[in-house]
């Protein structure tokens, strides 16, 4: 699976506990601190791997500018 791919499946899961953590706080099966908390761990998920890619691809340029 590509870091593109990651990252879309990442976002999708973000998106997804946004809209359905509040009504699960409301019904009180998660407290609002753990919606809070998992929420923002997904987010920093999400920008690990995008420096990751970021890493890569700066490492692709060098080499492709190495081969020229």
């Amino acid at each position: 699976m590509t870091l593109d791919e990651q990252i879309k499946i990442v976002k999708r899961e973000i998106d997804f506990r946004k809209r359905c953590y509040p009504v699960w706080v409301e019904k009180g099966k998660m407290t609002q601190a753990e919606a809070n908390y998992q929420i923002e761990g997904m987010e920093y998920v999400l920008n690990s791997i995008v420096e990751l890619q970021k890493f890569q691809l700066s490492i692709i340029a060098k080499n492709e500018r190495n081969i020229k």
